[in-house]
């Protein structure tokens, strides 16, 4: 499951800031992105991240947290700052000119824009695609850049299935299970 806080959790701004022993949560966000630090692992702050796998022609999710109705621009870099140029928006981590851009639906009420992407069939298994967002519209001072998010090409591998020797068509497969046997798909 996805367990990112959302804008309206109770766990936001309540936990004990005299506990905290690291500067940034488990996704290299800050630990205490406003006053009081979030209870839990994740801290609510500008963030890119994906679910799904990445395979050519599949749907991966892909998601940005921010404040509701914040505007997205998301990002497609050909290579990437080491280290990342500083912006009044923050860290910004692809190189210029960008190898593609996308204005995003805005930031819904939860805080979690889930943007449901196809993974385009010219990615080859092994490539990886560098993205970030950019959370607000530029001039806002209240816009942030999203860390970096490096999606990493997978290959499809169909699954297996296993049938008993003696059920050689997939008719026969389907009746050895109606009867109480065993096809296993791997």
């Amino acid at each position: 499951g996805d367990y990112h806080l959302t804008w309206d959790s109770p766990c936001k701004n309540t936990g004990d800031n005299s506990a905290v022993v690291d500067t940034i949560d488990f996704e290299g966000d800050p630990r205490v992105a406003l006053d009081t630090v979030d209870m839990g692992a994740d801290e609510f702050w500008f963030h890119l991240y994906h679910t799904g796998d990445v395979i050519p022609g599949f749907t991966t999710n892909v998601k940005v947290v921010g404040a509701p109705a914040m505007a997205v621009l998301l990002g497609m870099g050909s290579s990437i700052h080491d280290p990342p140029y500083q912006t009044q928006y923050g860290s910004l981590y692809l190189q210029l000119p960008l190898a593609g851009s996308w204005v995003l639906p805005d930031i819904p009420a939860n805080g979690i824009l889930d943007f449901p992407a196809t993974v385009p069939l010219s990615w080859v298994a092994g490539d990886q695609h560098p993205f970030q967002a950019l959370v607000g519209p530029l001039g806002n001072p209240n816009s942030r850049l999203t860390n970096l998010m490096v999606l990493d090409v997978e290959s499809y591998h169909p699954p297996q299935v296993y049938v008993p020797d003696d059920t050689p068509t997939i008719q026969e497969a389907i009746e050895h299970v109606a009867d109480g046997g065993v096809v296993i798909v791997r």
